[in-house]
């Protein structure tokens, strides 16, 4: 019988996504960033639906998913002084 395959942290990091994407950290990272964080979060989203997936598999796509995340290099977004538009 295979081991049962533990998927929730990989989960975990994947309901991130939202909440990832709404920083600045993401919107105002280079390009190559999103699109590597993207990229590992679709994986991510692969691995969880493969029914055949070793938790070796599940690990290197979470590990994938947090590296991909943390690389985002998105600076704030300076607030916009209004009053001296004013």
């Amino acid at each position: 019988k295979t081991p049962e395959v533990d998927k929730k942290a990989l989960q975990d990091e994947v309901d991130k996504e939202n909440t990832t994407k709404d920083t600045d950290k993401y919107k105002n990272a280079d390009q190559d960033k999103k699109d590597a964080y993207d990229k590992a979060l679709e994986d991510a989203k692969k691995v969880l639906e493969d029914p055949n997936a070793s938790q070796e598999d599940v690990n290197k796509a979470k590990d994938a998913l947090k590296a991909a995340e943390e690389a985002l290099n998105g600076e704030k977004t300076p607030e916009v002084d209004k009053k001296a538009l004013q």
